[in-house]
């Protein structure tokens, strides 16, 4: 017996929780683009002293997509449970559900910690091969990228047995949940206001709906979002660096080229504009990963050097991000003015 549920490499790789979601959803890009469009605009981060700069996206707790149904399982209840989580997921994989549940890497021989460390992270598992004994799963294996591979069912059985009984107290723990996800029947329309209110917040650097990032690690009142997101890399240069704000940074302007094209091809960017903002896109990107490679060549020679350019360029980019912001902003209120002519 077999059985593999559909996966796609996702818009958006660099936070996992993100990652694993989309994973599921980009095979239905079509169902699926008009929810993605209106979100994954507002970022937000923090300046804490003890926190490294690190930035999020808003749309993080991505369970309440309506495009999905989904089921929490108590990871205490699995554990005392008869069955091996092998049989727990062949069972729901048949049924159409994937399964996101937490390992121990130490376990998984694919991972760069195997038998060297234990570090507990949620992975998803999307097949299995009941001949082969192997699971179809993704996580971020090599140098932090999303990688799809095979684990044993004994890796699997005992990468989670282990976070009860190997992984010490003080390390994170997040073990008391698991995760089913199977596509639902719903469908969505693209919200206009949702939208513009979401590009509003991010050029003001406000955060109107009043939801606070609700990650524990990361419990602070010094939240700053939208555009100030340069603002808070530019204070946050220092040996080592942390590279992610940057990557983030850069899976938001591929997720804008995403958006631009959606925008244009359903009627909501008027045509006239489509070749500016399509060209504006695609500067903004290509900057936007100028900036992420000189991140990453100041973390390996922290040379002074390095630190002034990556600076002067993160403040020219929020210049440039505001820009292509308002021009998006302009336009599609043109279009909304046209409409408006229009009308008898």
């Amino acid at each position: 017996m077999k059985k593999t549920l559909p996966v796609s490499y996702p818009p958006i790789t660099s936070y996992p929780s993100i990652a694993t979601i989309l994973s599921i959803l980009w095979p239905q890009t079509e169902m699926f683009l008009p929810w993605f469009c209106d979100r994954f605009i507002q970022l937000v981060s923090c300046d804490d002293e003890d926190i490294d700069a690190t930035g999020f996206f808003y749309d993080e707790k991505m369970v309440k997509c309506p495009l999905l149904e989904y089921q929490l399982i108590n990871g205490f209840d699995m554990f005392n449970a008869p069955q091996a989580l092998t049989d727990f997921i062949e069972f729901n994989i048949e049924k159409g559900y994937y399964v996101s549940a937490p390992l121990d890497w130490f376990y998984i021989s694919e991972s760069p910690y195997y038998h060297e460390r234990h570090l507990e992270h949620g992975l998803l598992i999307y097949g299995f091969d009941a001949e082969k004994k192997t699971v179809m799963l993704s996580d971020f294996f090599q140098d932090g990228k999303l990688v799809q591979t095979t684990a044993s069912y004994s890796e699997v059985n005992k990468g989670y047995s282990a976070l009860f009984s190997e992984i010490p107290d003080t390390e994170p723990r997040d073990i008391t949940w698991m995760m089913l996800l199977k596509i639902s029947e719903n469908r969505y329309n693209f919200n206009k206001e949702l939208f513009t209110r979401y590009l509003q917040d991010y050029i003001n650097g406000i955060d109107s709906f009043g939801i606070k990032y609700q990650e524990p690690r990361y419990n602070t009142n010094h939240h700053h979002y939208g555009l100030e997101y340069y603002d808070v890399l530019a204070t946050k240069i220092h040996s080592p660096l942390n590279i992610r704000p940057y990557h983030i940074l850069y899976d938001h302007k591929l997720a804008w080229r995403i958006r631009i094209k959606f925008l244009i091809d359903n009627k909501f960017l008027p045509l006239q504009f489509a070749d500016a903002a399509i060209l504006r896109c695609e500067n903004l990107i290509s900057e936007t990963l100028r900036m992420r490679n000189l991140a990453i060549k100041y973390k390996t020679t922290s040379r002074a050097k390095e630190k002034e350019r990556l600076i002067t360029l993160i403040e020219r980019m929020k210049q440039m991000d505001l820009e292509f912001c308002r021009f998006i902003q302009s336009a599609m209120q043109q279009k909304v003015a046209a409409i408006s002519l229009c009308k008898p």
